[in-house]
């Protein structure tokens, strides 16, 4: 859990909520046929330059450090209220349990771990129509392309 929470804490710490920005970065990218393996090193580099995103940015920036820690975890998507998408990250806590990361929230909030380890059916639970996906964005189908064919196709079951 040591790993996870250092690995977090570089996501959370001295970043801020820009949809506008993090909006004008996604649309750069969204038609470029980026591979569903890249979109984690890539927001990496986008949130450590401009220390902006939204939910998409940090959710893959904590998949590329946790990946290279050599933890296993998902991109995760739920729907939101307005008909978007909200993204965050599954992992499994120090007892093999399904937890659910969900840096933006700290973020907006001002907080540093409050949503670090969110148990997975509380998350769940309190999710739009109780609809939870996740995606395996380093595996079989990684070099898929992100925006036009993985999300829509390579759901984990």
């Amino acid at each position: 859990m040591k790993d996870i929470r250092k690995q977090y804490e570089k996501v959370v710490v001295g970043n801020r909520y820009d949809l506008s920005k993090a909006g004008e970065h996604t649309m750069s990218i969204i038609y470029s046929g980026i591979k569903a393996n890249k979109m984690p090193e890539t927001e990496r580099m986008y949130v450590e330059a401009n220390h902006v995103g939204c939910c998409l940015h940090y959710s893959m920036y904590l998949v590329s450090l946790l990946h290279e820690a050599g933890i296993e975890c998902y991109f995760t998507i739920t729907p939101e209220e307005d008909g978007g998408n909200h993204c965050s990250v599954l992992y499994f806590d120090e007892k093999g349990d399904k937890v659910i990361a969900d840096p933006v929230m700290d973020i907006k909030a001002g907080t540093v771990d409050k949503h670090m380890c969110i148990p997975y059916d509380e998350f769940v639970e309190n999710a739009i129509r109780h609809e939870i996906s996740h995606y395996d964005v380093f595996g079989i189908n990684g070099e898929e392309a992100f925006f036009n064919e993985f999300l829509s196709n390579c759901q984990l079951q």
